[in-house]
């Protein structure tokens, strides 16, 4: 029998370290579990205003390394203690929220606190936005936001992303008749490609597909080095050597990219629709004038979350179609079959309902955080200026409260029926949180899966491998993704494509 729902969140799991630097303290932190290294305080100092209830005093890495994930970890502590606590990492206090009416009272908040995002250094570089505050933060977001509105994506984008799944030589090789395929990997090849197809847009053919292998070589080692597996983080191994050339290797194709742009723009050979990429916008913005290094690792940020976080969504909206409830995919398909002619693709609402629906459950990316240099008052509570804030999201996506009884379901209709518009909309904020910090992407993502998935269920009927034994539940390490290799097979439809 199908399994209708994911498995219950609250799962054991192996031990995994994520070790970032906070003050003087090394301590794991982003998606996995967490192990500190500092020394520890013998007593608890609670935070003013945060209720000695809510407080566990003593560090939690144990804890987390017990329930599997700081999300997992999350999930039972704020169940037993409510939507404001405290937890400890080595010497230092966090305060977690997990309520919309909680998030709802920090959403002016904009800056993050950056040392948690610090294992991804090597990669993106010091000068990425996603290790910015502050206004230079905001002025980049700002500039990035028409690049990504929806008038842009239709005019730039769509076309791209049908070409690019129609084409028997690309991704979809792999959905050959009568052979299994891994179902993750056709989804982030999927998703790699078509950023790099529209972000990267002057990489030379030739090099597509070695910009891919050596992304995946480097994301893989830092979870490796997330988990305490890999000997990449230590200077003068042979492993950080490889390790270090390949990221050098990544940013010295990217420089050349930006700077073919700039040859072809001042020899006059950059076509309309290349002056008008995002590409073009980061080569030749005033913003970074005299930080060449900031558009580089601008560059391969939004290739990162253009390719990660998207294709494990669209893995996770495949994957729970295909085992809940047949109704939902069939309702999807009777959309898909009547608009498959339409002179435009736009989302409709049965394609945005299941997305969301699989967002939430599968918890993509559960956690956020958020710092003041003020005091900040959260459902009554004083939490000192400077002290971490986790937006616990994950655990609000599955608070039977807001969401009903059927929490642990897939059910698509929650979105459509009428509840979810009932609720406070902070509660759902499946593409970050507030304070101006949402994903510049948020229409680039929805749209990319929205027609990966309308082609390919309009064209192949899709099914888990007969006598697959696999093993769908989630991992929650950077994002989310199933702890078994989950096997597909392919045939193709009698219909025709979409237009």
């Amino acid at each position: 029998a199908k399994p209708a729902h994911l498995p219950p969140m609250l799962l054991p799991a192996a031990a995994a370290s994520v070790l970032c630097v906070l003050g003087r303290a090394l301590f794991a932190i982003t998606l996995g579990a967490a192990r500190v290294v500092s020394a520890l305080p013998r007593a608890c100092s609670h935070l003013p205003g945060i209720p000695a209830a809510t407080c566990v005093c003593r560090d939690n890495n144990p804890d987390i390394a017990r329930a599997g994930s700081l999300h997992e970890f999350l999930l039972a502590l704020h169940h037993e203690k409510g939507p404001v606590v405290q937890f400890r990492l080595g010497a230092t206090a966090f305060v977690s929220l997990a309520s919309a009416e909680a998030f709802f009272d920090i959403r002016s908040l904009f800056d993050r606190p950056l040392d948690l995002f610090n294992i991804f250094l090597p990669m993106i570089g010091p000068g990425s936005l996603q290790l910015t505050n502050g206004s230079d933060a905001a002025q980049r977001r700002k500039l990035y936001a028409p690049s990504f509105s929806a008038a842009s994506i239709r005019a730039h984008y769509i076309a791209k992303f049908f070409s690019l799944v129609r084409d028997p030589k690309g991704p979809t090789h792999m959905l050959s008749e009568g052979r299994p395929f891994v179902l993750l990997e056709l989804c982030k090849e999927l998703t790699m490609r078509s950023v790099i197809d529209t972000l990267l847009c002057t990489l030379p053919a030739d090099l597509n597909s070695q910009f891919i292998n050596a992304y995946a070589d480097v994301w893989e080692e830092l979870e490796n080095i997330a988990k305490g597996r890999s000997m990449a983080s230590v200077e003068g191994s042979r492993e950080h050597a490889e390790f270090q050339r390949k990221i050098a290797w990544m940013k010295h194709v990217v420089t050349g990219v930006l700077a073919d742009y700039r040859h072809a723009e001042a020899a006059g050979e950059a076509s309309e629709e290349l002056q008008q990429s995002f590409l073009a916008l980061v080569a030749t913005t005033e913003h970074f004038a005299g930080r060449d290094d900031c558009r580089v690792s601008d560059l391969l940020t939004m290739l990162i979350g253009g390719s990660h976080t998207t294709g494990n969504t669209l893995f996770w909206t495949l994957y729970l179609l295909l085992t809940g409830p047949e109704r939902f995919l069939q309702e999807l398909l009777d959309e898909i079959d009547a608009h498959a002619n339409d002179p435009e693709f736009v989302i409709q609402p049965v394609m945005a309902s299941t997305i969301h629906e699989a967002m939430r459950l599968s918890c993509v990316a559960p956690i956020s955080a958020r710092i003041s240099d003020a005091p900040v008052t959260v459902l009554g509570h004083a939490i000192p200026a400077n002290t971490p804030i986790i937006v616990a999201a994950g655990v609000q996506l599955v608070d039977g409260a807001y969401w009903g009884p059927d929490v642990n379901e897939f059910n698509p209709h929650r979105f459509t029926d009428g509840r979810y518009k009932t609720n406070p909309p902070s509660g759902f904020v499946p593409f970050g949180f507030a304070g101006g910090r949402l994903c510049p992407g948020k229409q680039f993502a929805m749209t990319e899966m929205a027609v990966y998935l309308a082609h390919l269920l309009h064209t192949y009927a899709i099914e888990i491998a007969p006598h697959d034994p696999h093993d769908g539940r989630p991992n929650y390490g950077f994002v989310t993704t199933p702890r078994g290799t989950i096997l597909a097979m392919a045939s193709r439809r009698d219909r025709l494509s979409p237009a």
